[in-house]
Parts: C-alpha cells; structure tokens; sequence
C-alpha cells in the first residue's frame, strides 16, 4: 500500500464507513446544509453549501478524525505517526470541475511544498462520501503520479484545460498528455491523496454529501499547511477546543505546532 501509493499519489478504501454511519453523517450535513435532495438546482454552478473547518467547529464529527479504519491505513501509508493538520472541510451538493492542487504551493515545482530535501512531504487529503453512485453520478479524477512530476506538455494541457472550462463549464472530452484515472464513488468510501496531485470531482447529477480532513507527519510541511489555512481569513478557521486537543493528544493525533492553536476557555 505504502509503495503504490507513493507511485500514484492516491488510495481509494472502499466501505470505509459503516451503513449506519453513513445514515448517521449524511442525517447531521442535510440538518446543518438545509438542503434537499430533491432540489432542482443540484449541478448548478456555484449551488450547493461549503463550511471550512467545519469538522474542528462541530463536535459530533470529532469521531471520523480518529477513526479507526482511517487511521490504520494512514499508518500502513507513512512513515512516521500520522498527525491530525486542521484542514477539514463539510459539503453539500458542492463543488466545482477543474484540475486543481489541495496544497499550499499549487503550482508543479514552485514553492516550499515541492522541496524534499530536508523532510518528507507527506500532507493528505481525505475526502469521504457518503451518496451512491446511483444518486450522484459522481466520479473522482486523478491524474497519477502528478504529485511528483509534470511535464512541460502536461503543463500545457493543463492551461488549455482550464481556458476550455472557463469557456463551456465543462472538462475536455480527450487529454493527449495528461492520463487521468476516474474512479466511481459510492456511499462510505473515502479516498486518501497526496495533497500536490492533481484531481477534479465530475459534474454531479444528484445529492452529493462529503467530508474532508486533513494529515501529515509532524514536520515542516504539515505546519506551513496548516498556517496557510489558518491565517486565511475568508475561511474562519478557529482554534482547536481544550476537549478536542486533548483527545487529540490522547491518539497521539495532535503535531507540536497545534499546540499554539488551542482555545484558553478553562472548559477541561
């Protein structure tokens, strides 16, 4: 697992969540979103509710941070303990076609983010859904192994791309350069990805329910990451609760450089 995905950049886990943990998250993001899955605008761009941060901010998520199948296969992935970095994110019918990077540092071999010399980059992605594919259609894009490389064709594809969906809202129907592996979503999976690769989720046709998280080792990089976030001020990240640290460090989740990001409310 470690190898292949330090070659991909990716790892789909299957039935990760558990049927009544699916109904259970999917009951609380319809509660919070008030959304439906009914509604007519579902696909339209820009429809749909976003919270950054929302998994630290409502405490009945804390759950899925250390759960138990994700975690064990973060471990069977790094090299080192796997740290909980903030980044966290709750969706409802969101989201927008695209080839884009989760990293700080977006474009290929520009930034702190593309140097390994010194300490490993090991920041993921963990996005979790929990909708069938017969509901949404929903299929994610990955362009393997762009974690690590690009070509300067890929490059160029990669802005010929981006004109063509500006202009029609939709993804090229062919690449030349670029390789993209497209994987079929459904309820409780939840794919594990290098924050640098390449990815785009497809049009969707129906509800779309998902959850994101973010991990790394305790390094260098997983702190610049979690700074970026943080310090944007348009995403209203918070700082972490005394009660959800100390669980955190109870799991050996909590990296040294959150230990700064932690609210003085005298509640534990």
């Amino acid at each position: 697992m470690k190898e292949s995905f330090r070659h991909t950049g990716f790892l789909l886990l299957k039935n990760m969540l558990l049927p009544q943990e699916i109904q259970f998250y999917r009951k609380l993001l319809q509660e919070i979103s008030g959304l439906r899955d009914d509604d007519d605008r579902i696909g339209s761009k820009g429809f749909g509710f976003s919270q950054s941060d929302g998994v630290v901010k409502r405490e009945i998520f804390w759950p899925l941070i250390y759960n138990n199948r994700l975690i064990a296969a973060l471990k069977d992935i790094f090299s080192d303990t796997p740290k909980f970095i903030q980044h966290s994110d709750l969706h409802v019918n969101y989201g927008d076609v695209g080839w884009h990077r989760d990293n700080a540092n977006r474009n290929y071999n520009k930034g702190p983010d593309w140097d390994e010399s010194k300490s490993p980059y090991s920041n993921v992605r963990v996005a979790i859904y929990l909708q069938t594919f017969e509901e949404s259609k929903f299929k994610m894009g990955v362009i393997p192994g762009s974690h690590q490389q690009e070509s300067f064709l890929n490059t160029c594809e990669l802005k010929l791309a981006a004109v063509y969906k500006r202009l029609i809202n939709k993804l090229p129907p062919f690449y030349l350069s670029l390789k993209p592996e497209w994987m079929q979503i459904d309820a409780g999976d939840c794919l594990i990805f290098d924050q640098r690769l390449l990815h785009t989720g497809s049009k969707i046709m129906g509800p779309k329910y998902s959850i994101y998280l973010g991990y790394g080792i305790d390094n260098e990089h997983s702190r610049r990451h979690a700074e970026y976030f943080i310090n944007r001020k348009d995403l209203e990240y918070e700082a972490f609760s005394p009660q959800l640290a100390h669980i955190l460090r109870e799991k050996n989740l909590l990296p040294s450089f959150l230990e700064n990001n932690i609210r003085q409310d005298n509640t534990l």
